[in-house]
């Protein structure tokens, strides 16, 4: 440990022994120097100076003790009117060691200002602060860095630490509460946005449902519970019960919806098929006859097949048409039940996006209970959250 005393021997301008002492006051990093002539000095008095004194012991100096004092910032330590013979590099080493001892005492002193501003920031809070609780984890380690190479006095660290863990246990405090705070908060949003789902559903029930409606109201609930700051796990909950009844809205649309025009398609099917069969029998029938016009008997009998064969034309032409038709019909309901699907899905994920295992709601996951560092030596660092 560095002395911040020093006696020795020395003269004076004339040329005289004199005893010199040399304290360095870290308060105004001066330099007091108290010099006694040796007649005035007995050699017990002087034994205590060089011995005691220097060990910190207090030491009544005699009434002709000069007393004057040097800033440490001066060139040297030393007037130029003292010689100290010999000693030119214990005085050098000297000079050097108290250069370190009084920076380590304004690094310390620097701590102790960084110190007040955690506590003074801590006393102003409200409500719980990561950002203040890393702030006070990463000086605390800083400390603790230093504490290492020996730059901190254990005495000193221990002081700190009393301190630092104040702030730490009212951090504690205000973190515990803020959690008591967000699970009554989050138990309140639970049963509102239950609440709302299971009214969107009865509405379900009811005639003439509007489905885009109800969308919308799932949309409006979904917007709400994303920038409502609770829980996770219950902000998942929520959502996925959001996702729930979106798909229930979604099923029971599409029945609705696509139900009519799937009757009539399969309606119009069953039409066109029973007039495809009709179709098949009348081209036999005319076949037929054309078949049965080489070999008639009589005029009359040639004429009346031409007739028959006439009136089947007609008849097949008509129901090509009526065919074409129903067709067509067919072909642009297909294609409606197609577009509708197609929109239904598009609207699907434009109206209700629920990919919320990733939700960016504010969310604080520090531990309640790990945030003071409790140390119980200078190598103990702080838990980290």
């Amino acid at each position: 440990m560095i002395k911040n005393r020093f006696a020795t021997w020395a003269l004076n301008e004339k040329e005289e022994k004199i005893l010199v002492t040399l304290e360095l006051n870290t308060d105004n990093f001066n330099v007091d120097i108290q010099t006694v002539k040796g007649s005035d000095v007995n050699t017990e008095l002087a034994d205590t100076i060089l011995k005691n004194w220097v060990d910190g012991a207090d030491v009544s100096f005699p009434e002709e003790t000069v007393k004057t004092s040097r800033s440490f910032t001066d060139e040297s330590i030393l007037p130029e009117n003292i010689k100290i013979e010999g000693k030119t590099g214990a005085i050098r080493q000297l000079q050097n060691e108290w250069s370190y001892l009084l920076l380590s005492t304004k690094l310390f002193s620097q701590f102790i200002i960084e110190m007040e501003e955690l506590k003074r920031k801590a006393s102003e809070l409200k409500s719980y602060s990561s950002e203040l609780f890393e702030e006070a984890k990463s000086f605390w380690e800083k400390v603790l860095e230093y504490r290492k190479e020996r730059e901190i006095s254990q005495d000193k660290l221990n002081g700190i630490k009393e301190e630092i863990n104040q702030v730490f246990d009212h951090l504690k405090v205000l973190k515990e509460n803020m959690i008591k705070e967000k699970d009554a908060v989050s138990g309140k949003v639970k049963s509102e946005i239950l609440e709302a789902i299971e009214v969107v559903k009865k509405k379900m029930e009811g005639k003439d449902v509007h489905f885009k409606s109800l969308m919308d109201e799932l949309k409006e609930i979904q917007n709400g519970l994303r920038t409502t700051d609770v829980k996770r796990d219950v902000k998942n909950l929520l959502f996925d019960e959001i996702q729930n009844c979106f798909e229930f809205i979604k099923t029971k649309r599409d029945e609705v919806l696509g139900g009519g025009v799937k009757n009539r398609v399969e309606g119009l099917s069953q039409v066109a098929d029973k007039m495809r069969k009709s179709l098949e029998m009348d081209l036999k029938d005319i076949e037929f006859n054309r078949k049965k016009l080489s070999t008639c008997n009589t005029r009359l009998e040639e004429q009346l097949r031409e007739a028959k064969i006439n009136v089947l034309k007609d008849k097949i032409e008509s129901k090509e048409a009526k065919l074409a038709d129903i067709q067509a019909t067919l072909d642009k309901l297909q294609q409606k039940m197609t577009t509708s699907k197609e929109k239904s899905t598009d609207s699907d994920k434009k109206e209700v996006k629920v990919t919320i295992k990733n939700d960016t709601a504010p969310e604080h996951t520090e531990s309640p209970i790990q945030e003071t560092p409790s140390i119980e030596n200078e190598e103990a660092s702080v838990v980290p959250e």
